[in-house]
């Protein structure tokens, strides 16, 4: 009886397994790293906006205001 469960609970985890494969291109946005670095952010930021009109979901910028760090930009595409 208990092995009868147990076949049950994997198929059923397996079938929500599968739709949640075929559910992933829609949702397959990922945050990249541009490689671009910034000392001001309102210099990251702007080139976010930017990147943002050339087809990105969001952008982040990244980094610390301390004096010595600098922001990165990453983008949602």
């Amino acid at each position: 009886m208990k092995i009868r469960k147990a076949a049950v609970a994997m198929a059923v985890a397996g079938s929500a397994l599968t739709v949640g494969l075929t559910a992933t291109p829609a949702l397959a946005a990922s945050w990249h790293n541009t490689g671009q670095t910034f000392y001001w952010y309102s210099s990251c930021a702007a080139a976010g906006k930017a990147g943002m009109q050339s087809g990105w979901q969001a952008y982040d910028c990244k980094g610390s205001s301390a004096p010595w760090a600098s922001y990165e930009l990453w983008g949602l595409y």
